[in-house]
This record gives structure tokens, C-alpha cells and sequence, in this order.
């Protein structure tokens, strides 16, 4: 925790209020916080435990500034990270969700990859969340983090952002992003496809006819959309990841990353073989590769 907080502290950009929030935490988290002495640092300790969505919301609540910057606890920003996000929104006011490539270390800090990212509305299906900044003006009118989303409430918030203001991502990696074998990413993935999956239906709805199940259900049928959701199985079940499968490899296609896209289409397939959209991409991509094959010919 001490090495993710001094990395904010230790920004080349210094004006900001760094509100942390401390989620019910039993261990000696108090403590580390409490020897902080910066001005700039503002804790907000939560009684029990009320999950990540919860949390974020109340520090958003809580801010001040025109923009807000995710921080999660055992990552790292490195030290331009906030100046050089800041310099890109004051001069690209169209955009209020701003993400950065970021590079992946295990639980000691040793790199093993670095992410390549995308920009335009395609690069919400490959953002990291730890590393975005987002202009409060923005998030406000997108309504913020929903809270049943337990897990993909990122991606959601994406979904939503895009349809309100533009998307982009800094090609410079600024952000360490920390996976082990307990992270989320890796201890809840199906949990984590199937929400991802409900935003993405969501998006669809919005898409369809301006709005969605989530957003115009009170906390009761809200709480009903989501249980049912989760209880989906069998064929629905596969169903309803290999629309999400597909949408991701569409994007894809649509960047040019045509390797991923084959990838997450067949997984697509091999999740539900009859998904429609799934059989189109293979299509496009089968086009696409004999396009290829036909013009290397040509040349030689």
C-alpha cells in the first residue's frame, strides 16, 4: 500500500486532493494512512465493508476537482502519470474518459508485459481501470459507478461514458497494474464475463431505445435484474457470454487487431456455436485473410 500511495504523493503534478478510502479494512491499514501528513491527503474510513462500486462512488462525492483520477491499492502510477493526462484533457476538450497503456507486474513488482491501447469509442473494451482520469462533469451527467455492478462496474461506466463524450488512451505506459493469483481478474473471471455481459446488453438497449432495464428500475428491480441475471444457466447462460465474446471480437476487427479478434471469436463459438454474430465475424474475418493471402500473391 505504502509503495501505491507515495506514488501518487511523488506526481510531477502536485495540485490535487488524494482522497483514499478505506473499505472496513481489519488490518493495520489505519495505521499506514494515519502516517500521512501531507495536506493534500483526505481519509474517509467506511464502518464495513461496502465494496469497491460503493467506495468509489462516495469519493467521487467527495471531490472537488474537475477531474477525477482511479487509483487502486497495490498498483503504482509512475511519476507523469497525472501531469501528462491533465496536459491531454485541458487540450482535447472533447474527451472525458481518458485511460494509459499500462505494464503488467506480479506480487513483487517484477514487468512481464506491457499493454498496447487503443483510442476512439472501440478502446472502452481494453482500458485499465486504475489508470483512467475522467472529467467529473462527465461522470456526473453518465450518473457514476452503479452499484449491483459488482464486478465490470468499469466496464459499465465505459459503456455509458461513450455515448457522452469521447474516449481515448495515452500510448505512453504511466500505470503498473499488479495481477496475481488472488486478483479479481483472475479468482472471478466467470463472475466478472457475466457482468461485463449484462453492460453490454445494456449498451444494446440503450443503443435500441435510449435507455436501459437497469437505469429506469428502482433499487428493487434493480436488485431482481441483476439476481436473475447471475442465475442465468445452460444455454442462456452461454448464450449471453458469447454475445459478450463476440462484441469484444468485433471491436477488435474493427482495430485492426484481427489475431484477437480470432481469438475471442472462437471462444465465442466454442461457448455457443449457433451465436449469429459470431459466425458473421468469422466471415469477415475469413474475407479478410484471403484478401491477404490474394494481394501477397499478387506481389510476387
Amino acid at each position: 500500500m505504502r509503495g501505491s500511495v507515495n506514488s501518487i504523493l511523488n506526481q510531477t503534478f502536485g495540485d490535487f486532493e488524494f482522497i483514499i478510502i478505506d473499505d472496513g479494512s481489519t488490518d493495520n491499514t489505519p495505521e499506514i494512512l494515519a502516517s500521512y501528513t501531507d495536506s493534500r491527503v483526505i481519509i474517509a474510513g467506511n464502518k464495513t465493508n461496502v465494496g469497491l462500486t460503493r467506495s468509489l462512488d462516495r469519493a467521487i462525492g467527495m471531490a472537488k476537482g474537475e477531474y477525477i483520477a482511479r487509483m487502486d491499492a497495490d498498483d503504482i502510477s509512475l511519476p507523469t502519470r497525472l501531469q501528462k493526462e491533465v496536459d491531454f484533457l485541458d487540450r482535447n476538450t472533447s474527451i472525458g474518459l481518458l485511460g494509459t497503456s499500462w505494464i503488467v507486474i506480479d506480487e513483487h513488482g517484477n514487468e512481464s508485459d506491457t499493454a498496447r491501447v487503443y483510442n476512439g469509442p472501440e478502446a472502452v473494451h481494453c482500458m485499465c481501470h486504475g489508470s483512467v482520469m475522467i472529467r467529473k462533469e462527465c461522470l456526473e451527467r453518465a450518473r457514476g459507478y452503479r452499484p449491483l455492478f459488482k464486478y465490470s462496474h468499469d466496464y459499465d461506466l465505459w459503456l455509458r461514458l461513450r455515448e457522452i463524450c469521447g474516449v481515448a488512451n495515452l500510448s505512453e505506459p504511466l500505470y503498473k497494474l499488479r495481477i496475481h493469483s488472488g486478483s479479481i481478474s483472475v479468482t472471478k473471471k466467470m463472475e466478472q464475463d457475466l457482468f461485463a455481459a449484462l453492460a453490454v446488453v445494456s449498451a444494446d438497449e440503450r443503443r435500441e431505445t435510449g435507455r436501459d432495464r437497469l437505469s429506469v428500475a428502482d433499487v428493487e428491480g434493480s436488485s431482481k435484474i441483476i439476481n436473475e441475471w447471475l442465475a442465468l444457466a445452460g444455454i442462456k447462460r452461454r448464450k449471453a457470454l458469447a454475445h459478450l465474446y463476440s462484441t469484444w471480437s468485433e471491436a477488435f476487427f474493427r482495430m485492426g487487431e484481427y489475431r484477437c479478434a480470432c481469438g475471442h471469436v472462437m471462444q465465442s463459438l466454442r461457448t455457443y456455436p449457433l451465436n449469429s454474430l459470431g459466425i458473421i465475424i468469422i466471415q469477415k474475418l475469413v474475407y479478410h485473410f484471403v484478401r491477404v493471402a490474394l494481394a501477397r500473391q499478387g506481389r510476387t
